[in-house]
């Protein structure tokens, strides 16, 4: 769902300073009901008539707090068991109205309603809850300054639409939220609507002053919630599948059989239980983390580093905020000493996380039987595939107090039996100040205890100027890593300045970190301009500079750039950056002359069409070549999207990435990867799904058509298959099928 966008304009990055609380938009109470409704959208049960009317009269997107363009208005109640929310939109131009079928999270563009709700009213962490005119739902969790769209509850919603706009009804189970175990509750809450016509217009309940970037210090206080207990249900998720694999035995080898698998059946089950009203216990077994949505299409060519994939596992998705990373660079998560998918294929797996007070608290243990491992280096990471069995435990703990600003510790450990082990501690804090500044820091040690088997992984670099190798040879070594970020986020300017150091001994086979042997500074400062009555609603103007080191204190990178970013009329963003001042080092050679150029664009003009397009073009270093060349080349990525009916999406995606020397016309590599979406979304529950995908550099082909009927956002049936082939040339017989697999999935969640 498109929260994304709304989180966006309503936090811009920091929170209030520690012990400032007041709320601007006032206070709302909730009304207490004897009796359940029906969520059927229509709000027309005596007891609606009871509740506080809170309207929306704020435009706070693009226009700021200006007057709201359509009439608005909110109610709550509760029952003993749940929460309600209804909204009534009004809209002088339902034909105009943006609202499609999709599966859930996926109402991006639309026309929405939203709440978001703080529980603990402490400013760390909230729920959004969002549903557009045809029922789609939409859930995440923001924490950080992150919204995490993966995150899912079970919660109940309905809509009516009519000839002058629509109406929602919410109901949130109190079994389902996490709050204070006490007799009247005093939440944080802000109500919205997204507006999608000629601009993206967010409307507000509550005036949002740009220059206090904290959300739910934007919102209301909820008073009136008295007599509730958080949830302590026992919840059962079993599953039962079952899948049928065929393929050659050796796709090298043409001749080899094409083996004819058996039909294997699996089932396993999670278990969750809130023994207290704080305190959540989870576990799992057998557990079937095949991942159901494709990932992302990445082109690998050139690359030395390992991929990195979003978590989409359901087990990990709970309480995941507590484990991510804090630290950002260009606004995406960097130094990761956690990233969950490392726990590859559990047979099973446990996790504790909890609230006391302002102490939040996590741990999970799992025993993964098949292990991959990232092995970092200065100029490239490896995945050793190790296929040995491994323990993991990772605990977290974190002091909140102020606005979004804690201390915490955190450490984690793999054990490979008495073989092999690798354990990693450190503390880590973030402190909001002066409403606009933020001070992020981290330090961690890590000591590793290698595999000794070189048959596993025989690779011989050296960690930086150390003796150690990344060869499985059995060594023992240490490594620290630490990080700093300062930043400022206002109104009009911000910047952000970074010091990061990890040794080249520094590992975290629990994280994402394959850079190591690092010493980085970098430094970016923006300025924002509103334009009225211009095409452009939001002009930013920023400069970046940066330089990396090794611990032999060589210069590996060096950059210095400028550019600008905005949005337009016509839903469009835009940033358009260049680095004048490139330079490089890698594989012993000094490259002084890179300079590049980036374009990213997205746009969806009208609700049937939504285009997304980023280039990098310039010049780029060959990792590839013996010794490593510098050539001139591009990477790419369009995707077009189309809603050819309320029901039916079909998305097409082309990456494409090109390098040709500089002196002479020799083509280092040159190729795409197509990829087609087609969705027929019968009702927000039932969709029927394919998808195709071609890579011309690998000459691979693959189709994946799926069916699937999700109830709510646990239980679950899917019927799929995935289809592999491969061109192996005219004189090898042309294309041919390498792979095919017919796979079929139950899950339902039963809640006691």
């Amino acid at each position: 769902m498109s929260i994304r966008t709304y989180i966006s304009i309503l936090v811009v990055s920091f929170a209030l300073p520690a012990g400032l609380k007041a709320q601007s938009g006032g206070v709302v109470r909730a009304v207490r009901i004897e009796r359940p409704l029906t969520v059927d959208g229509q709000l027309s049960e005596a007891e609606w008539s009871q509740a506080q009317v809170v309207a929306l009269p704020y435009e706070i997107e693009p226009r700021e707090n200006a007057s709201a363009p359509q009439r608005t208005e909110v109610r709550l109640l509760y029952s003993s068991e749940m929460l309600y929310v209804g909204f009534v939109c009004r809209d002088s131009s339902m034909e105009s109205s943006r609202a499609a079928y999709a599966d859930r999270d996926k109402a991006t563009p639309d026309d929405l309603a939203v709440f978001v709700l703080d529980t603990y009213g402490d400013h760390q962490r909230a729920y959004i809850f969002s549903v557009n005119p045809r029922g789609v739902q939409g859930d995440a969790m923001f924490s950080g300054n992150r919204e995490d769209a993966s995150f899912d509850l079970v919660w109940r919603s309905a809509v009516r639409r009519f000839s002058d706009g629509w109406s929602v009804e919410m109901g949130i189970p109190f079994a389902s939220l996490r709050f204070p175990d006490r007799k009247e509750q005093r939440w944080l809450v802000l109500f919205g609507r997204q507006y999608p016509r000629a601009t993206m217009a967010m409307l507000s309940a509550t005036r949002y002053d740009r220059d206090n970037p904290c959300i739910t210090c934007q919102g209301m206080t909820l008073l009136g919630v008295e007599g509730v207990r958080p949830g302590s249900a026992f919840d059962v998720l079993p599953y039962v599948g079952v899948s049928q694999r065929d393929g050659l035995r050796d796709e090298d080898d043409l001749d080899s059989p094409f083996d004819r698998g058996k039909t294997t059946p699996r089932a396993g089950i999670g278990l969750k239980y809130a023994p207290t009203p704080n305190l959540i216990l989870e576990g799992v077994l057998n557990p079937d983390f095949s991942q159901i949505e494709s990932d992302a299409v990445q082109i690998s060519v050139n690359s030395n580093f390992a991929l990195y994939y979003p978590e989409k596992r359901p087990f990990f998705l709970e309480g995941a905020d507590l484990y991510q990373s804090i630290f950002s660079q260009w606004g995406d998560p960097t130094f990761q000493v956690f990233y969950s998918r490392t726990i590859n294929d559990p047979l099973a797996a446990g996790k504790v996380f909890g609230k006391s007070g302002a102490l939040s608290f996590g741990v999970i243990a799992a025993q993964d039987r098949n292990t991959s491992i990232i092995v970092p280096g200065e100029e490239e990471s490896d995945v050793a595939e190790t296929g040995r069995e491994s323990q993991s435990g990772v605990a977290r703990v974190r002091y909140e107090f102020g606005n979004e600003s804690f201390i915490g510790g955190f450490g984690s450990v793999r054990m490979f039996g008495a073989d092999a082990s690798h354990l990693l501690g450190g503390i880590d804090g973030r402190w909001r100040f002066s409403n606009v500044y933020s001070l992020t820091a981290g330090a961690y040690i890590s000591e590793t205890k290698e595999l000794n088997d070189l048959g596993l992984f025989d690779e011989m670099r050296t960690f930086g100027a150390t003796r150690f190798t990344a060869a499985y040879d059995g060594e023992r070594f240490r490594g620290a890593a630490g990080r700093l970020e300062l930043s400022r986020q206002a109104r009009d300017y911000g910047f952000a300045l970074t010091a990061e150091a990890v040794q080249p001994t520094f590992q975290s086979q629990n994280g994402f970190m394959g850079a190591t042997n690092r010493n980085t500074f970098t430094g970016a400062h923006s300025y924002t301009f509103y334009p009225e009555g211009s095409i452009i609603d939001r002009l930013t103007v920023f400069n970046f500079a940066g330089t990396v080191l090794n611990d032999r204190r060589l210069m590996k990178e060096r950059y210095v750039g400028a550019g600008i970013g905005g949005v337009m009329k016509g839903q469009t963003q835009f940033t358009i950056l260049g680095q004048a001042l490139g330079e490089e080092r890698y594989g012993g050679v000094l490259f002084r002359h890179l300079p590049m150029l980036m374009a990213n664009i997205s746009s969806t003009p009208f609700a049937a069409l939504t285009l997304k397009f980023n280039l990098q073009y310039g010049r780029f270093v060959y990792r590839d070549g013996t010794p490593p060349e510098a050539g001139d080349g591009h990477a790419l990525d369009l995707e077009v999207l189309v809603r050819l009916t309320d029901r039916f999406r079909w998305r097409v995606n082309l990456s494409r990435a090109r390098l040709m020397a500089l002196d002479r016309r020799e083509l280092f590599y040159d190729g795409n990867v197509y990829q087609s979406l087609a969705v027929y979304q019968f009702t927000p529950e039932f969709s029927l799904r394919l998808i195709g995908q071609f890579d011309t550099f690998d000459r691979v082909a693959s189709l994946y058509p799926l069916i699937a009927y999700r109830l709510n956002a646990f239980s679950a049936v899917y019927l799929g298959a995935t289809q592999g082939t491969a061109d192996y040339g005219a004189s090898r017989g042309g294309w041919r099928s390498t792979s095919r697999q017919f796979f079929a999935k139950v899950q339902y969640l039963i809640q006691g």
